[in-house]
């Protein structure tokens, strides 16, 4: 019966445990999380895929937060679009762009990327660069080099593991 008890009461203490690290882990994601993000003077963001969507808002939030942004797209144009854009959202953070096709292979670009990066002090890299089809294909339908460009930006281990590599070197 003694057992049962002291069973019992460690059943208890450990869900307990569990329970606080749980409610800890939500705390620390969604509330203490915000604004944990500290711009140090000089420092730089560097994002991917910067022009569009997502990485265009994740640039819209480092610029708040005062971090310099370096901008990684393939369109110039949309990427100066976006660069302006943050520079009148926060005029005291500058911007770079480095317009450069992640859908290549890692070698045509590389060198291009470390060299824009080299004298850069960079905090944060946010790789979010990616294709897709403009609208819902049949597979079957797709062409083939679009296939192929979107295997070497989304999917290729070798082509995303340069990427980091490149511009983690640099933060390191």
């Amino acid at each position: 019966m003694a057992c049962d008890c002291l069973l019992q009461c460690f059943g208890a203490a450990a869900l307990l445990y569990l329970a606080v690290r749980v409610l800890l882990g939500v705390y620390s994601t969604f509330f203490a999380g915000k604004g944990s993000i500290k711009a140090r003077p000089g420092r730089w963001a560097v994002v991917t895929g910067a022009s569009d969507g997502i990485g265009k808002e994740f640039c819209i939030e480092l610029a708040k937060k005062g971090l310099n942004i370096c901008l990684l797209s393939r369109t110039e144009k949309k990427l100066q679009d976006v660069a302006s854009a943050l520079e009148q959202l926060n005029p005291s953070i500058e911007t770079k762009v480095i317009p450069v096709d992640f859908s290549l292979p890692a070698d045509s670009y590389e060198k291009k990327v470390l060299s824009a990066l080299s004298d850069l002090e960079v905090d944060v890299l946010v790789n979010n660069v990616g294709i897709s089809f403009a609208y819902p294909e049949n597979f079957l339908e797709t062409e083939s080099s679009l296939d192929d460009r979107m295997l070497n930006v989304n999917v290729q281990v070798n082509s995303i593991t340069k990427q980091q590599d490149s511009i983690l070197k640099e933060i390191a």
